[in-house]
């Protein structure tokens, strides 16, 4: 979900619907939100290949905006001798809860498993189905309008089934959360239950996609007529979900208690199979990360006194050349290592800036010599004015460096 503050366009310039607090465009994910969230994109290089058979919705598509329409999709599944779920069923309804597209499909391999307790299909029901997937995307792509905005519960899963890739999802599994912790998503049946006061989901002839699809909009559009933060216990950062008003003390102690959670979830996320992360920097920026992890559920140890039970190595380096040579040096021994250094503004200035830009280069060329094949080297900049200007670069390590002495 996008930031509050990361609108293209002024709030108070654009017409909302009479029914929205807030532009809708607010709840979209973001691409590296749905790259997270496992959602295909178009990839390039080597990557493409990943999706390489799946289409779009549309060949050309609008900007997004606060009234561009809103379809919940669902779909229903069952499992193929591909060994794979394979799409029998899709559910599409409007903001007006219309159902505008409601088809039974016919798998492209034969069933093994209706999986009729989840999905809602039979083998009756599809006897003489004739719609096939192509079919479905081919409907799709006309149906759905150039600026569309396709919501469900977690849609990844929907859209892996269809074999299509679209760019303006709302995801109803991240914009509601009920545990504190956006890793852990809450079920759509517990969501419709809590918040819309429906019971769905709990028929025993199994799921309807047509119903999922209703429930996944109620929610959006309850949430629209709230608050960006409405159902959300990680931005509300209070897990308790309560609603009333907090003195500006407690308040303050909620914003920290969830910074913290902020700042030690990729490590959380990285050490729960038993791996290891390390971060690297000089003592003044070791020390800020220290005021977050040192108060976390993490085992986290200096340099010297890491051992194989501690999850999180904290390196103190004399400067930054010492700081990449480190992290260098140990990059094999942790699946995450974390290199931060910290660039005066003084060389920043324009007579120093190109001599920084190539310190700066041969830094990402001696880590990327010592990182592991298929590792995922990633450099960021943090920029300035609260990061506002900073980019980040991604690539994947696919070959040895010639340089490297690899030791049997």
């Amino acid at each position: 979900m996008n930031s509050p503050n990361s609108d293209v366009k002024n709030e108070h310039n654009i017409n909302l619907p009479s029914t929205d607090k807030f532009c809708r465009t607010k709840l979209l994910l973001s691409l590296s939100q749905m790259v997270e969230e496992n959602y295909p994109v178009p990839l390039k290089g080597i990557l493409a290949e990943r999706y390489g058979s799946y289409v779009l919705t549309r060949d050309v598509y609008e900007e997004a905006t606060a009234t561009s329409p809103m379809f919940g999709l669902d779909c229903e599944m069952c499992l193929t001798t591909s060994g794979n779920l394979e799409l029998t069923r899709i559910s599409i309804v409007d903001e007006s809860m219309k159902i505008i597209y409601d088809s039974l499909v016919k798998p492209e391999n034969a069933i093994t498993n209706y999986l009729t307790r989840y999905s809602g299909i039979t083998e009756e029901m599809l006897h003489n189905v004739t719609v096939t997937l192509h079919d479905v995307q081919q409907t799709l792509r006309t149906l759905l309008p150039a600026d569309a905005i396709l919501v469900g519960q977690s849609l990844n899963s929907d859209l892996h089934t269809l074999k299509m890739m679209h760019p303006y999802i709302i995801d109803t599994s991240v914009i509601f959360n009920l545990t504190g912790n956006r890793y852990r998503k809450t079920k759509l049946q517990i969501l419709a239950r809590e918040f819309l006061g429906e019971s769905i989901q709990d028929s025993k002839a199994g799921h309807c996609s047509a119903e999922d699809s209703k429930a996944s909009m109620k929610l959006v559009q309850l949430k629209l007529a709230n608050s960006i933060d409405y159902g959300d216990a990680v931005l509300l950062s209070d897990r308790n979900m309560k609603m009333e008003e907090t003195d500006e003390k407690s308040e303050r102690a909620l914003q920290k208690t969830e910074m913290k959670n902020y700042a030690t979830s990729i490590f959380n996320h990285i050490t729960k199979n038993k791996n290891t992360a390390a971060i690297v920097g000089s003592n003044e920026i070791m020390s800020e990360y220290s005021k977050y992890l040192m108060n976390s559920s993490l085992n986290v140890m200096d340099d010297e006194n890491f051992a194989k039970n501690d999850q999180v190595r904290l390196v103190i380096a004399d400067n930054d050349k010492h700081t990449v040579g480190r992290a260098a040096e140990i990059a094999m021994e942790h699946a995450f290592v974390l290199c931060h250094v910290r660039i005066k503004e003084e060389q920043l200035e324009d007579e120093q800036i190109e001599k920084t830009l190539h310190t700066v280069n041969k830094w990402s060329h001696k880590l990327w010599q010592h990182s592991a094949i298929n590792g995922l080297a990633c450099v960021i900049f943090g920029g300035q004015n609260n990061a506002a200007n900073g980019a980040c670069f991604l690539n994947i390590k696919t070959e040895i460096s010639p340089d490297v002495v690899v030791r049997a």
